[in-house]
């Protein structure tokens, strides 16, 4: 018992060492402490790096729906999902584009057709140039209405680009 007491003793004594050096070097500093929690979150830009390691992408893997598009290129993807996405259904928030492979993090609700878009979730729309095809990959859902949400979302995200 009283290995534990002196034990508790010698970490007790040391957290106040440790705490007695922090403080003094931090008065001692000319910097100045500036609370910026609130707006490092609210102006933080994420890089296009950053997106695509929250998006997850390596877990893009199910195939939700592929489609032939003529005429079109990964730069006219771009612009038909920017101008011409049904806003009601979905709410794209980034699109991201590398190499064959348009990167897409959308909005959506569950079921899809409802009013509130609070669930996001990330899409890789990827262009075949030689059959000129696109096909939507997304993540793998266990969830009868997520994996109908994410047919819905492909759907829509392949009929924009068709028009």
């Amino acid at each position: 018992m009283e290995v534990i007491l002196t034990i508790i003793s010698v970490v007790s004594l040391l957290y106040k060492i440790i705490s007695s050096i922090s403080e003094a070097s931090d008065s001692g500093s000319s910097h100045r402490h500036v609370d910026t929690s609130n707006y490092y979150l609210d102006n933080y830009e994420f890089s296009e790096e950053e997106k695509l390691d929250n998006m997850n992408i390596d877990n893009l893997v199910v195939c939700y729906n592929s489609t032939i598009a003529a005429n079109h290129s990964i730069k006219s993807a771009v612009q038909s999902l920017t101008y011409n996405i049904h806003q009601s259904d979905l709410v794209i928030k980034d699109i991201i584009v590398r190499r064959n492979c348009i990167y897409v993090k959308v909005m959506h609700a569950i079921p899809f057709s409802e009013w509130n878009k609070c669930y996001g979730a990330a899409f890789s729309i990827n262009y075949m140039e030689p059959n000129n095809s696109f096909s939507v990959y997304g993540m793998d859902k266990i969830n009868k209405e997520e994996v109908a949400a994410f047919k819905a979302i492909s759907t829509e995200l392949l009929a924009t680009l068709s028009r």
